[in-house]
């Protein structure tokens, strides 16, 4: 509680410390107050002083105080304060404190128990400055005892300094340099690797499309050959003379080609129908034994269509195998010689048909032979003194002992031309 200078009773002050909370002066001014402000003073110049020292050089013979004490024309001056003026004790105690308070950055009044902590912790922290600054002298000592080399001035560091940079600017430029032309020979190699990969993409597309149309084409060959060796199987499996001599019968009447081989008193044949049979029987027969390089012994066949003839071997004896004249007279001598050429042919049919028996010995004619007998029936194929009946049905057997030979020849045809090879 304060009062002013007009108040009749005394001025007290009660003030606190801000660490602790505690009251340092509850104190009537007007008694006391000089000697409390003066030891509050003092002890803040003390604190003030030590923390100067603190923070001043080991080095320096002198300390500067940040703000003198004798210097500053706002430090109250320590002439005898008038204690009957309330105002300049209160006044003069403000200042004090917020002096106080500048110097030790801390808020006064501080009480006794604070201001020995804080004195403590001031000389800690002077023993350790102290501890400090000895181990600086002794580290400035081994530097002045080692060789190093003279301190350098600004300039010349910035000279030398200016001249690295120029050094790292022409290596820079050099290396920018050489980056650029290694640059614009990676560029027309890649130019280059561009043209040549699309040529090698034009390239590639032609041969794909050559093995395309190279495939096509295998195909269609491979088809081809495919048809061909089916054709070619199919023909290996053809008989062409069975093709070219087809034997059947008509009836009573055996046929070669369609030509009938034979008479009957209700069906005369004529007889150039029967000589054109004949000649094919003819052909045939000569045909297939050429086929099988066999040679008759006896006898020689001259196929000549209608008018065919045979031939004894070694000798001039040639009859015709075809109808001589209607003529009644010259028919007599015709009988002998169409009987002879037709007995000869059929002895020509059983020695290669012998041939075949000796080159297999499973093959048999359907219709044995003998002399000018053929089959069981014994039936002639003599036309003098024979009936036509008997007549055509002996050459109806003779025509499918003919069909056997053929058949028998077109089994063993890859055999025998093997064998001709």
């Amino acid at each position: 509680r304060t009062t002013t200078s007009d108040c009749p009773g005394p001025l007290y002050m009660r003030l606190s410390c801000p660490s602790c909370k505690k009251i340092t002066i509850d104190v009537d001014t007007r008694r006391n107050v000089n000697q409390q402000i003066v030891r509050t003073f003092q002890s803040t110049i003390v604190n003030a002083q030590q923390k100067s020292l603190s923070s001043s050089s080991s080095d320096e013979d002198f300390i500067v105080l940040n703000h003198g004490v004798g210097n500053d024309p706002s430090f109250p001056s320590m002439s005898p304060l008038d204690i009957n003026s309330e105002y300049q004790l209160w006044q003069a105690t403000s200042r004090l404190l917020e002096i106080a308070a500048d110097y030790t950055e801390l808020d006064h009044p501080l009480c006794e128990s604070c201001t020995r902590e804080l004195r403590a912790h001031i000389r800690k922290k002077t023993l350790e400055l102290e501890e400090d600054c000895e181990s600086f002298k002794e580290h400035l000592k081994l530097l002045h005892q080692s060789d190093f080399s003279p301190i350098v001035s600004p300039d010349e560091l910035m000279i030398e300094r200016e001249k690295q940079l120029e050094a790292t600017l022409v290596r820079i430029q050099t290396d920018r340099k050489l980056a650029l032309e290694e640059k614009a020979k990676l560029e027309k190699d890649a130019e280059d690797i561009s043209n040549l990969e699309r040529e090698f993409c034009e390239q590639s597309r032609t041969f794909q499309l050559d093995i395309q149309n190279a495939s096509d084409e295998q195909a269609a060959v491979q088809c081809q050959l495919q048809v061909k060796t089916e054709q070619l199987e199919a023909l290996k499996r053809t008989n062409v003379h069975n093709d070219a001599f087809h034997i059947y019968h008509d009836g009573h009447f055996g046929t070669i080609n369609s030509f009938r081989l034979g008479r009957l008193p209700c069906q005369p044949i004529d007889w150039s129908e029967i000589n054109a049979a004949f000649g094919q029987a003819v052909l045939l027969l000569d045909s297939i034994a050429r086929r099988c390089n066999f040679s008759f012994s006896t006898y020689h066949l001259m196929p000549m269509g209608s008018f065919s003839k045979i031939a004894r071997k070694g000798s001039k004896e040639v009859y015709d195998l075809f109808g001589a004249t209607d003529s009644k007279i010259t028919r007599i001598f015709w009988y002998k010689k169409f009987d002879t050429a037709v007995l000869w042919f059929l002895s020509c049919i059983k020695e290669f048909a012998d041939f075949a028996l000796s080159k297999d010995p499973s093959f048999k004619l359907r219709y044995c032979i003998n002399g000018d007998l053929i089959s069981d029936h014994k039936v002639s194929v003599k036309y003098q003194f024979n009936e036509e009946e008997k007549w055509t049905k002996a050459l109806k057997y003779m025509l499918t002992n003919l069909k056997f030979l053929l058949a028998w020849c077109a089994k063993h045809q890859d055999r025998i031309e093997q064998r001709s090879l």
